[in-house]
């Protein structure tokens, strides 16, 4: 009887400690700063993606987890509120982090889903994420790439 009641106790905080989450430092900034954003919790790769005041995707990274990104601002002329996603590939959930540019904001973690798709009320379907994407920078000094991406379907 123990053996099944510690097998039940595993199960329920397994799911606890694969959740992942996301930290951004510093949470405000002006143009110019660098943006080091944390993803961690997850059991193998983890995803980051940054989303710009006017909901485009302007980066989009991968790697082993802790995973963590440096993110020049004066990568997007924006200002306002920014948002970092995490998620972990092959898991469910996601957290989100939000950093401002040129302006101050109240910032709070979540681990929201993604709202459903335009035209549903919510009736428990998950939001299916359609990219539209420009073309690659240039390479930078750190010879990475990046380009805007935007969801059509604006599940982010």
């Amino acid at each position: 009887m123990r053996f099944f009641i510690s097998i039940i106790i595993i199960l329920l905080i397994l799911p606890l400690a694969a959740a992942v989450s996301v930290t951004t430092t510093p949470t405000d900034s002006v143009h110019g700063d660098q943006v080091t954003i944390t993803a961690d919790g997850c059991s193998g790769m983890a995803f980051i993606r940054i989303i710009s005041p006017g909901a485009n995707m302007i980066d989009a990274q991968q790697g082993g987890t802790p995973f963590q990104i440096s993110y020049n601002t004066n990568s997007d002329p924006s200002s306002g509120t920014y948002i970092a996603r995490a998620s972990c590939f092959g898991e469910t959930g996601e957290a989100s982090a939000n950093f401002c540019v040129d302006t101050t904001c109240a910032v709070e973690e979540k681990d929201d889903p993604p709202p459903p798709p335009p035209g549903n009320s919510g009736s428990g379907s998950r939001c299916s994420s359609k990219w539209s994407c420009g073309t690659w920078s240039y390479c930078n000094a750190s010879l990475k790439q990046t380009r805007s991406c935007t969801d059509l379907n604006r599940c982010v």
